[in-house]
């Protein structure tokens, strides 16, 4: 469908950049941004869009730039803070994640598995307590045991957390293997994670994107397999280098300084501090 209407409407920047997030193929999905990009360089889905397509070839930086620039010009958009708020824990930039999830979840506590994700970033941040809590609130089902199947882990309550693996497991129709993968890379089994990530090519690879920089995937990085399987997705290093993002914000003056008190030093004693760019 979205071909056919691509046909009809070549110049349709957002179609484009929709397009995009929906394929396999890393370098067609940034040819197809850079194309929106060109057309109409400050339309919102495009710049939207653009982000995500930075965070999977790991660009988490210019991720960031874009999202702080949308979160600036649209303050009450929750799937940008949401998505900021991810990018900013997969940059190792975890106090601002926590930040930017705890106002994702102000403007919507339902969507997004957004109790989930939070609960993932207070588990990165060594807080599993934390993190329990989080995840009980988590309105999802299987987010939810997901989550506290890693909770109860890093607590020490491992026979909790293994009757949650087994449900993650056995207990659902479809199981959901790229959630499996993070699961079993976060408690260190590498074996299980990388027969979980093989289904997850199989099923949906563009999940996959941005994999090199996953925080729950970090205890693998060690792992003979870790290389050569980036490598055959598409995610090595070296691969991603060759891809080249032309998604740029072209904000006005005054959104520039919202955008430039999002990067500002924060104090306990002082609060925020504007510093115009």
């Amino acid at each position: 469908m979205t071909q056919k209407v691509l046909e009809l409407d070549p110049q349709n920047a957002s179609l484009k950049a929709f397009a995009a997030v929906g394929q396999d193929d890393m370098g067609m999905a940034v040819a197809l941004l850079n194309e929106a990009a060109e057309t109409d360089p400050t339309n919102y889905m495009v710049l939207f869009n653009g982000a995500r397509i930075a965070q999977r070839i790991g660009q988490l930086e210019l991720a960031i730039e874009i999202y702080e620039y949308l979160v600036a010009r649209d303050p009450l958009f929750f799937w940008a803070h949401l998505n900021l708020a991810d990018y900013y824990t997969h940059a190792d930039q975890i106090e601002d994640g926590l930040r930017s999830y705890e106002r994702a979840l102000e403007l919507n506590t339902q969507a997004g598995n957004a109790r989930w994700k939070h609960g993932l970033a207070f588990l990165i941040n060594g807080e599993p307590e934390r993190a329990r809590a989080e995840f009980e609130l988590e309105p999802e089902e299987e987010a939810r045991t997901h989550g506290l199947a890693l909770a109860y882990h890093d607590l020490g309550r491992f026979d909790e957390s293994q009757v949650l693996f087994d449900a993650l497991v056995e207990g659902s129709a479809e199981p959901w293997p790229f959630g499996l993968a993070r699961a079993y890379a976060w408690i260190g089994d590498a074996d299980n994670t990388f027969h979980f990530l093989e289904e997850s090519v199989e099923r949906n690879l563009p999940l996959l994107g941005g994999l090199g920089r996953h925080p729950l995937f970090y205890k693998l990085h060690d792992d003979p397999r870790w290389m050569p399987f980036l490598e055959s997705i598409g995610q090595a290093p070296e691969q991603l280098e060759q891809l080249r993002l032309n998604c740029r914000m072209r904000p006005s003056p005054t959104l520039k300084v919202f955008c430039t008190t999002i990067r500002i030093f924060r104090s306990q004693s002082i609060g925020w501090i504007l510093r115009p760019s």
